[in-house]
């Protein structure tokens, strides 16, 4: 998903870095009444901004879910620190089924850890991506 809106992007720019009068030109074009051959200039426009707006999207995306994740986390942590907490009244039966839950909260928290790193890695891809579209346009 951020890799094609990453290709998307560069190729964006690239096509800028082609026709550094792209913007411009959009701009003249708009305000001319369109006369039916080539582009539509709003397409123009719209072609420059939209993988930019795609990232910025799909980097939110990310940052949403991940906030998810991390409560998922804290959510696990109380559950082992209260209901499944050892309980010295409590029989070696039902502490034991404790156990067996606690063990499970934690491999579910290191599971959402990681895919939270695989997530901080993606997050960073998109930054970059947007920086390095910023940056493209002001060497223009």
């Amino acid at each position: 998903m951020v890799k094609q809106g990453s290709l998307k992007l560069v190729e964006t720019v690239a096509n800028l870095h082609k026709n550094p009068h792209m913007s411009s030109d959009a701009q003249i074009t708009h305000k001319r009444p369109h006369d039916g051959h080539g582009p539509e200039p709003d397409s123009t426009a719209n072609q420059e901004v939209d993988p930019w707006l795609d990232i910025y999207h799909k980097k939110n995306g990310l940052l949403n879910w991940k906030d998810q994740l991390e409560k998922m986390i804290t959510h696990a942590e109380e559950l082992n620190t209260t209901n499944f907490s050892h309980d010295v009244n409590q029989s070696s039966e039902i502490n034991e089924f404790r156990k067996l839950m606690r063990d499970t909260g934690d491999r579910i928290k290191e599971r959402l850890q990681d895919i939270i790193r695989e997530y901080d890695e993606r997050i960073r891809d998109c930054e970059r991506n947007l920086d390095g579209m910023s940056l493209a346009n002001q060497m223009l």
